[in-house]
């Protein structure tokens, strides 16, 4: 399963919500799973106001993940916020890719980056077999 989320899904809980109907259409518990968290703005680049801060706090505590950085800007760890949330619904194996979609241009497009006029990305999930 791949899901894609920006901060408006991560607040609105879609990765846990997906994870809890992917599990109960296949009889399995977030333990079994292995996720992925791929490449996004990162906590560096990733500046917000209240507002988006209140929003991500209705789903997790925000302890460690928001620093303010004035009394109306904030950073906030997106990659974080979606490991806490699943972590927080029993998924244990969580890979954090790590790569900032903000600043490595040369790989990654970044509507935020470019004022609204980014290209498109694509993601897939490829199944390993091993003989």
């Amino acid at each position: 399963m791949a899901v894609h989320l920006g901060w408006r899904g991560a607040a609105n809980g879609l990765g846990p919500k997906s994870i809890r109907h992917f599990c109960a259409e296949l009889s399995l518990q977030p333990s079994d799973l292995v996720a992925a968290i791929g490449p996004c703005i990162g906590f560096d680049k990733f500046v917000v106001r209240s507002d988006v801060v209140d929003a991500l706090k209705k789903s997790v505590a925000p302890e460690g993940l928001v620093q303010s950085i004035n009394e109306t800007q904030f950073k906030v760890d997106l990659q974080g916020w979606v490991e806490r949330q699943l972590q927080e619904i029993g998924v244990t194996q969580i890979e954090k890719i790590g790569h900032c979609t903000f600043t490595e241009a040369d790989i990654f497009y970044s509507a935020r980056r470019d004022s609204g006029s980014a290209g498109r990305q694509v993601s897939c999930i490829k199944l390993s077999c091993r003989t």
